[in-house]
C-alpha cells in the first residue's frame, strides 16, 4: 500500500492521517497567524510532512511581519 509521506505521520504502531496539519492550513488559508507558524514548524521539523526547509523558511518570512509586531 502506498503512503504518502506529506498526508501522513509516524507514530507508534503505524501511521495515521495528520488532521491537525489540515487543520491547521484551513485556519491559515482564513488568516490564523499562529496557525501558518504553525505549518512552518511542521515543514521544518518534518513532523506530519516530508521535512522541506525552503517551504519553512518561506512560512516564515511570510509570519515574520506579526511575529515582530506582537513582540514590540
Amino acid at each position: 500500500m502506498a503512503c504518502h509521506t506529506h498526508t501522513h505521520t509516524h507514530i507508534a504502531g503505524g501511521l495515521m492521517p495528520n488532521v491537525t496539519f489540515r487543520l491547521h492550513k484551513r485556519s491559515a488559508a482564513q488568516g490564523n497567524v499562529a496557525s501558518l507558524l504553525a505549518m512552518g514548524d511542521a515543514y521544518f521539523y518534518g513532523s506530519g510532512v516530508e521535512l522541506d526547509w525552503r517551504r519553512a523558511s518561506a512560512i516564515y518570512y511570510e509570519v515574520g511581519p506579526w511575529v515582530w509586531h506582537e513582540m514590540i
